[in-house]
């Protein structure tokens, strides 16, 4: 009603397309008593492009929310994939390092007896033969064994069996396992634990074999004549124990040390590198760490050496339940 009673008492009236390139997507419509003067046109012109310009944004705003939606759904369906795949990744890692690990048992056990005579007498060449087996055999071994522990870390199947654990016992066989390989570069080794009679709960293998990583890193790095320093302090106050494996051997790039911590990852990457590995080492020594609650840390500068710095959490007390399954270390 109101608008007919506008309409009658209109002498102008003005209608204004609203134009979103060449198609009218509405009218802006006006009617007035008095005549419309000139700048009367030219402002409802500008306010007709006003209007349309404010439709257009508000559809193209809705049309980007929408599209917007459509491509965080598609995300969040192709990270669940990942994610579905990624386990069945780290299962059939798991299983196939399990798979690998007992034939080659056998071919050590059957190498080691033929080593030993077991099997009769063997002459100097098949003892050298016979000795490249076993050698290689270990190092395959050790291979499986460390993706067989990284894949169970990764789907949480890694149990910690936490008992007392006596730092420098442990320190010490790993160093004993290194030595060869360290005198055969003319390198020193020096240990330190302060107190002597440092004891933790921990997992005493898992500790084993993060320190034996960080050894065999140190020893590989570092060139002939260098030094090894692993020291262990106990922090009363901080309630941490920190276990340091220091070298004087190439160095990391700042830029690299975070990269080192990622499974599979080597820095040198050529097909001809002058330090084989893996990739699985410092993987497997971050896991450790974080399962048993601590973190790992390192200190580098390139060309004069890395320092790694590993802390645990100093535990007086068997923790409840003692057999831990800390689950995924990501």
């Amino acid at each position: 009603i109101m608008r007919t009673e506008l309409v009658q008492r209109a002498v102008a009236a003005a209608c204004v397309p609203l134009l979103s390139g060449d198609a009218a997507i509405g009218v802006l419509t006006v009617g007035r008593t008095k005549a419309l003067s000139q700048s009367d046109v030219r402002l409802l012109a500008t306010l007709g492009d006003m209007a349309a310009s404010a439709l257009d944004r508000v559809a193209v705003l809705a049309t980007l929310e929408q599209r917007v939606a459509e491509r965080t759904q598609d995300l969040m369906e192709a990270n669940l994939r990942l994610e579905q795949l990624a386990h069945h990744k780290d299962e059939f890692l798991a299983t196939m390092s399990h798979e690998l690990r007992t034939p080659l048992t056998a071919v050590l056990g059957l190498s080691e007896a033929l080593d030993t005579g077991v099997y009769g007498e063997i002459n100097e060449r098949q003892q050298r033969a016979i000795q490249v087996i076993l050698q290689s055999g270990r190092h395959l071994l050790h291979l499986i064994n460390d993706l067989l522990d990284l894949s169970r870390i990764e789907v949480g199947r890694l149990e910690l069996q936490l008992e007392p654990c006596h730092i420098e016992m442990v320190c010490q066989s790993s160093v004993s396992l290194v030595s060869e390989l360290a005198k055969a570069k003319h390198q020193s080794i020096r240990l330190a634990v302060q107190p002597p009679s440092l004891k933790l709960y921990a997992d005493t293998r898992r500790l084993h074999q993060l320190l034996l990583n960080l050894l065999s890193n140190a020893t590989k790095f570092t060139p002939e004549g260098g030094s090894i320093d692993v020291t262990v302090q106990g922090d009363v106050e901080a309630k941490v124990v920190r276990v340091e494996v220091a070298d004087t051997g190439i160095g990391i790039p700042e830029a690299d040390r975070q990269r080192i911590f990622e499974p599979f990852v080597q820095l040198d990457s050529r097909l001809a590198r002058q330090y084989t590995g893996s990739g699985l080492g410092l993987a497997l020594v971050k896991s450790i760490a974080a399962i048993h609650g601590g973190n790992v840390e390192v200190f580098s500068v390139p060309d004069q050496g890395s320092r790694f710095v590993v802390t645990l959490p100093w535990r007086t007390e068997l923790p409840a339940p003692a057999s831990m399954d800390m689950g995924p270390s990501r």
